[in-house]
């Protein structure tokens, strides 16, 4: 509630073209970083909130909707996590008359063949000696490690649009 838009919008001076879009890439990141923790904590509610504050202001970010694909998945909520899947693909069409890459076409598939493996629910027995908990530990640290790698990512665009820009 903080991140009201973007600086001064409608104006097209070059110091303000920066600094709108440096302001937005703080916001962005910061929401990541609440989806990150929402999704450690297991609180996908809130993580898929998160998710939806970020592409409303980037609608195009493909792997905030990927995360939004997995979150809506691992909450148990199957269908939405495929029609994230078509808002993602119509939103890459119309933007930047793209397709999705293949790590989110491939996720599309998981979902949909409800063979999501180590993102899904657990197939174990919480009783099972113990396993259902271990089990449910690792996924923890799976989605934290996969948190992660997509701030690396998003910080490898950022310094890949900062290196277009400059030539």
């Amino acid at each position: 509630e903080l991140y009201d838009g973007d600086l001064l919008e409608g104006w097209y001076h070059d110091w303000c073209i920066f600094e709108r879009e440096r302001l937005q890439g703080m916001y962005l990141a910061m929401l990541d970083k609440l989806v990150a923790h929402a999704e450690c904590m297991a609180d996908f509610a809130t993580a898929v909130h998160y998710c939806e504050l970020s592409l409303r202001c980037d609608p195009a970010r493909e792997r905030t909707h990927r995360r939004l694909m997995r979150l809506h998945a691992l909450a148990g909520n199957r269908t939405a996590a495929l029609r994230q899947f078509e808002l993602c693909r119509a939103m890459l069409a119309d933007e930047l008359g793209v397709e999705p890459a293949q790590s989110t076409v491939a996720l599309y598939e998981h979902i949909r063949q409800d063979s999501l493996g180590a993102h899904g629910e657990s197939a174990v027995p919480a009783d099972a000696s113990g396993v259902g908990d271990i089990l449910r530990r690792l996924r923890t640290v799976h989605a934290t490690l996969t948190a992660a790698l997509d701030q690396v990512q998003q910080d490898i665009e950022a310094v890949e649009r900062m290196i277009q820009r400059t030539r």
